[in-house]
């Protein structure tokens, strides 16, 4: 399996290179065995896609957030609220919505401007 390696306070943990989740999300995965994979409702990750949509166009409008930016920003938080990545949710009580809809967006929207995820 090939991994890419995320970073949070804790240090390095590797994350499986082809999910959209960040360092907490898999902390989360392999330290918390409570509740099962995917059992937070999707909605409230969907919401979380109206969310950071919303920051991103109020962001822009401020001028801290590049156009281009605030559109793949955009752009992801649509295929979130959609469902489109619902296959990407762990959903476990120890990784909250904002800890997982996040990482999505970042990862996502790097993905669409081309840019690798790290594979080790």
């Amino acid at each position: 399996m090939q991994y890419r390696t995320e970073y949070d306070t804790l240090g390095p943990v590797k994350v499986p290179a082809g999910k959209y989740w960040g360092a907490q999300t898999q902390r989360s995965i392999e330290n918390f065995n409570i509740g099962t994979p995917a059992s937070m409702p999707a909605e409230l990750i969907h919401a979380y896609g109206y969310v950071k949509k919303a920051a991103a166009m109020v962001n822009h409008k401020l001028g801290v957030l590049s156009e281009e930016k605030k559109e793949w920003i955009s752009r992801v938080c649509d295929e979130i609220i959609a469902g489109e990545l619902d296959d990407q949710q762990q959903g476990r009580e120890g990784a909250g919505p904002d800890r997982q809809a996040a990482p999505q967006v970042r990862e996502r929207a790097d993905q669409g401007q081309g840019k690798q995820q790290d594979g080790e």
